[in-house]
């Protein structure tokens, strides 16, 4: 079989590449670089406020929300807090599973 049709062969046999098709593959693999974000590290203070949170919509039943990390998006969980389970260090708000180490910020 000819090597132009095995992988990516048919790219790399080309000789050519219009430069438009170049800038515009340079610019969205540095797009997509640039929306990944870095997870803050959270001090003492911020964690037992997240903690507070956590008991204070467990034990009073209010809603809380919480703001979750993740590389690429914006994630939130908000309502209240059915469970907390300290071994596997994981929460339940309306039967979905969340890790608390995922937890950037809380708030009632």
């Amino acid at each position: 079989m000819s090597k132009k049709l095995e992988d990516s062969g048919l790219w790399e046999s080309s000789r050519m590449m219009l430069t438009e098709y170049k800038e515009r593959m340079i610019a969205e693999n540095s797009d997509f670089k640039l929306k990944r974000s870095m997870k803050p590290v959270l001090d003492e203070q911020q964690w037992e406020e997240i903690m507070r949170v956590l008991m204070e919509s467990l034990g009073m039943r209010v809603v809380a929300h919480f703001k979750l990390y993740h590389e690429y998006e914006d994630c939130a969980a908000i309502g209240i807090v059915d469970k907390v389970d300290p071994y596997t260090r994981t929460f339940l708000i309306d039967g979905e599973r969340f890790k608390m180490e995922d937890i950037i910020g809380a708030k009632l």
